[in-house]
C-alpha cells in the first residue's frame, strides 16, 4: 500500500473535524455546543 500524500492525509483530518463538529452539535446537554461546532468546523474548512 503506498504512503498518503499530505493533500489526502490533510483531506482525512478536515473529515474527521467535522464528524467530530456534528456529534458535539447533535448533543443535547453538551454546554457550549454552538461555539464548539463553529470552532470546529471552521478547522475542518
Amino acid at each position: 500500500m503506498a504512503r498518503p500524500t499530505r493533500s489526502e492525509k490533510l483531506v482525512k483530518n478536515a473529515e474527521d473535524a467535522f464528524l467530530a463538529a456534528i456529534e458535539v452539535y447533535n448533543k443535547p446537554t453538551f454546554t457550549y455546543r454552538e461555539e464548539t461546532f463553529a470552532i470546529l468546523a471552521l478547522n475542518a474548512w
